[in-house]
């Protein structure tokens, strides 16, 4: 833990250290921020289901320029009697460099684990990623986490957003993306545990899941956003669908209120 502490610490200077010196010390530090409150049921992450049930989760977000710092925390609202409970806690930042034709970020994120008991062995582990964007029509767009810790194995996603104005209070946003990953990523992530005891046996890379989605924000008050959003997910990989059995797929609705300061 101290080492992964350590490392992520590290690695967050390096980003806000080098953010400061491309934003240079002639341009103006100006701070906004934005705090966002969000129930998803079931809270379903790379094809994977984390929580079965209603999560909670919390999200505040401040950058400068083009410097981003995120925390974000997930907590089971309910679950039934002697199912395990799944918390976590993301701390991520970033550097994003944007033009009018396309944008580039880079980052690291650190993901520490508060689980029952029950859940396995659930360690702490933190990724580096990158992403890239077109400013075109469906906005194509591609971001690799690597993960350094505890999986130690590569995930990508492809993917597309659009968004129509419906009114001059509310618009639609719809996504969709495939993801893929390393054969070591499948066998450490979707065994439940990190081990890669072989219970999710692959050794080859492969397309993990599907997602497509609808979400429409709507501007309640000045600053004040509520952000219904209805997604369905599915697992791709054959080898997992056989594994996890009837978990493949889902359709996840969530609901969330965010402020901007």
């Amino acid at each position: 833990m101290k080492k992964l502490v350590r490392n992520c610490l590290i690695w967050l200077a390096v980003c806000a250290f080098g953010g400061t010196a491309l934003v240079g010390p002639a341009t103006e530090l100006v701070v906004e921020g934005e705090v966002a409150l969000q129930m998803v049921s079931p809270y379903v992450w790379r094809g994977r289901v984390i929580g079965s049930g209603p999560s909670f989760q919390p999200q505040i977000t401040v950058w400068s320029g083009p410097v981003m710092l995120d925390i974000w925390g997930t907590w089971e609202w309910a679950t039934e009697e002697g199912e395990p409970v799944s918390t976590r806690f993301d701390v991520s930042m970033d550097y994003t460099y944007e033009t009018e034709a396309y944008s580039l970020s880079g980052g690291g994120s650190i993901h520490v684990y508060h689980d029952s008991p029950s859940n396995g062995d659930r360690r702490d582990t933190y990724e580096a990623y990158f992403s890239a964007e077109l400013a075109t029509f469906l906005s194509p767009n591609l971001t690799v986490y690597w993960d350094l810790g505890r999986i130690e194995g590569i995930y990508a996603k492809v993917g597309l957003r659009e968004r129509f104005v419906l009114h001059e209070l509310a618009e639609a946003v719809v996504e969709t993306s495939f993801g893929a990953a390393s054969g070591r990523y499948i066998e450490n992530f979707f065994d439940g545990r990190g081990k890669g005891d072989g219970s999710v046996p692959t050794d080859e890379p492969a397309f993990v899941d599907f997602s497509i989605s609808l979400m429409t924000p709507i501007t309640v008050a000045e600053g004040l956003i509520l952000e219904p959003r209805v997604e369905y997910t599915a697992v791709l990989d054959a080898q997992l669908k056989s594994q996890l059995k009837d978990d493949v797929e889902h359709v996840v609705g969530s609901i969330t209120l965010r402020w901007a300061f």
